[in-house]
Parts: structure tokens; C-alpha cells; sequence
């Protein structure tokens, strides 16, 4: 008794821990947002996967996507599998995954970019480019040129909070397994907690 007197405040803070803290999630896929009005009569479709919920700072965090441009019977993808030479992703700033959404805050710029370095699709929140001045930047071009280049501080919608939203979850991940850890000790603390009170 001594002995269950001494672990069951421990089982009682990880139980606390388990019932407030925000879940941890593995790998969420989200689906690129399409910005039809934006995008010069191109369609954007695809996925974009982070390795987990966060605020990131490195692009490492995206660890796949897969994307198609299309107009008419032309389309151009943008994959990490397609590319011989593995096509890179480039983040100034930071970008914030949740379980929802995948989203782009203020002062932050992303770019997905085949390994010719002649397609790309960048996406920029009020970032100072190259060109000197702080805007909100969306763009897709290949080796054939320009597919469309908007500056605009609306070209984004929906914009929460001023972040703007690049893709939203495929579907509700599943919790990662250190967070259904904490769950099941603390379920299984309570449990042997019951039966030696009732004893």
C-alpha cells in the first residue's frame, strides 16, 4: 500500500498531463489549397506532407509533396519522387502545421522547386524578396515560362490570424504513439486505482 501511495501521484500528473496537454501527431498530409482566382485559369491539386504538428523553421519538416498544375490538356507536376536529382524545398521564416491546417505566417516565405531550378511554386507572406519590398507573393513558372505571378495583399483567402493557408488535413491524423502512451498509463493508473479503493 505504502508503495501504491508513493507512485499515484505520479500516475495522477500523467493522467493531467494526458487530459490537457495538445496532442502530438505523426505525419499529417494536407491538401494543397487551389486559389483558383489567382492562378491564371491553372488548377493546383495535390498533397503536401509535414513530419508532425509544429512551428517549423526548417523546410526538413516537409517531407514529401506531390502536386499537378493543370490548364486545358497541359499539366506539370511537382514531386519529390519524380525528380532525378531530388527536388528541394526552401522555408525563410516559418511555417505553422496543425492538425487542420498547414499555413504560412507573416514574414515568411515557401518555395517547392524541381532540381532544374526552372519550375517552382512560392508562396510569400509579406517577405522581403530579392526584389526589395515586403509583399504577399504567389507564383508557379516552369522552363516554359510564367505560369502566374501575382502580387497582391489579398491574393490569399482564406487568411486566419494573417497567416495565409497553403493546405488543409486530408484527414484527422492519429495521435502519435508517446502521446497514446501517456493515455494508456494514465487510464491504467486510474484502473488499479479503483480496484484497491474498492478493495
Amino acid at each position: 500500500m505504502t508503495r501504491f501511495k508513493r507512485i499515484f501521484p505520479l500516475v495522477l500528473a500523467a493522467f493531467a498531463l494526458a487530459g490537457t496537454a495538445a496532442p502530438c501527431y505523426s505525419a499529417i498530409i494536407y491538401n494543397v489549397t487551389n486559389y483558383a482566382a489567382r492562378q491564371n485559369g491553372w488548377s493546383v491539386n495535390g498533397t503536401i506532407t509535414a513530419s508532425g504538428t509544429g512551428t517549423f523553421t526548417n523546410a526538413s519538416a516537409i517531407t514529401a509533396w506531390d502536386i499537378t498544375l493543370s490548364k486545358n490538356l497541359v499539366s506539370y507536376q511537382f514531386s519529390n519522387l519524380t525528380s532525378t536529382a531530388g527536388s528541394p524545398r526552401i522555408l525563410n521564416g516559418t511555417l505553422n502545421a496543425t492538425s487542420t491546417t498547414l499555413s504560412l505566417p507573416t514574414g515568411s516565405e515557401f518555395l517547392l522547386e524541381e532540381s532544374t531550378n526552372t519550375s517552382r511554386l512560392q508562396w510569400a507572406n509579406q517577405f522581403e524578396s530579392e526584389m526589395g519590398a515586403s509583399s504577399n507573393y504567389y507564383a508557379g513558372w516552369t522552363g516554359v515560362g510564367t505560369l502566374w505571378a501575382s502580387f497582391d495583399p489579398n491574393v490569399f483567402s482564406p487568411i486566419v490570424d494573417g497567416a495565409f493557408t497553403l493546405g488543409t488535413a486530408a484527414a484527422v491524423p492519429e495521435p502519435s504513439t508517446y502521446a497514446m502512451a501517456l493515455v494508456g498509463i494514465a487510464c491504467g493508473g486510474y484502473s488499479v486505482f479503483r480496484r484497491r479503493k474498492r478493495a
